[in-house]
């Protein structure tokens, strides 16, 4: 009977100890916004051991158009993975809910989230988590609109964030802003850029200062470097060719970056399977190790 009892704390000890060396999402956590006069939700991950650390790396991961707070999930999971195994730095990951703002303020003014973001949400973080303020471990990844959004942060805020992951950003060139359909513009761009009463209209100065593939033109190459960027999307892709335009800019401006095109279409799927790839890239540039 003895042995038995005894073996089972052993047992009930390893399934605690293995429990502990996982992290941890705290899920729906809600932050006021003043800017946005509304709450805004957001997913936290917290690895093993947060209570006793310091100053970690912060990842936030920007969602796509019609995506939420819950869109890193899969993300999450495999880097909770690597850091139980130790294979991967320790790090906390935020991932807001933005509705379709496209991370934006709109040219109305009347939807304010680029402002709330780094005015608000960014210090907030900063003051209830133990994040770092170094903007070498500071990052911002995103999946298509998500993505649109980290590039633009990061060419904005190279004082903030100084890794950037753009899985299939959706960035577009001017040809294709104005030249898409009408009903799309309607759907996924007129809250932003406003009601316009031609094609012609839908690029101005707005488009042209907001759009990351013409910000990068307009960058000195000394500032653009000092963000370490992953730009990644798939060939059958709308935004395939403004990606690869926004890779050529880099290389004209001999700005370091990877670069990755994978076969298949705009989809979650294309996006995870560059999930390893893409977490080397962060693993080389937090540690200088690769794993």
């Amino acid at each position: 009977m003895k042995k038995k009892i005894a073996h089972t704390i052993v047992l009930l000890f390893i399934s605690v100890l293995c429990f502990s060396q996982n992290g941890k999402i705290h899920e729906n956590q809600i932050f006021k916004s003043k800017t946005l006069s509304k709450d805004v939700k957001y997913n936290i991950y917290l690895p093993s051991g947060y209570n006793q650390a310091k100053d970690l790396p912060v990842l936030y991961y920007l969602h796509g158009f019609g995506g939420n707070h819950f869109s890193s999930s899969k993300f999450i999971k495999i880097v909770d993975s690597l850091i139980s195994k130790h294979n991967f730095p320790k790090l906390i990951i935020v991932s807001p809910k933005t509705d379709k703002t496209w991370y934006m303020d709109n040219i109305e003014g009347t939807i304010k989230y680029s402002t709330m973001f780094i005015s608000e949400f960014i210090p907030f973080i900063k003051e209830k988590y133990a994040v770092t303020n170094s903007p070498k471990q500071t990052m911002i990844a995103g999946n298509s609109m998500g993505g649109f959004g980290a590039l633009r942060f990061s060419m904005l805020y190279p004082n903030i964030f100084g890794i950037c992951l753009g899985f299939q950003s959706a960035i577009d060139t001017d040809y294709q802003f104005k030249n898409m359909p009408e009903s799309d513009y309607q759907k996924f761009h007129q809250h932003i850029y406003g009601k316009k009463d031609t094609r012609d209209a839908y690029v101005n100065d707005f488009f042209y200062k907001n759009q990351p593939l013409y910000m990068a033109k307009e960058l000195s190459a000394e500032a653009l470097n000092s963000v370490k960027w992953y730009i990644q999307c798939c060939d059958n892709d709308y935004h395939s060719g403004p990606n690869a335009e926004l890779h050529i800019v880099f290389r004209n401006k001999k700005v370091e970056h990877e670069y990755r095109v994978l076969d298949g279409k705009h989809s979650n799927e294309c996006v995870t399977r560059s999930y390893n790839d893409a977490l080397k890239f962060i693993q080389k540039n937090l540690s200088g190790n690769s794993f």
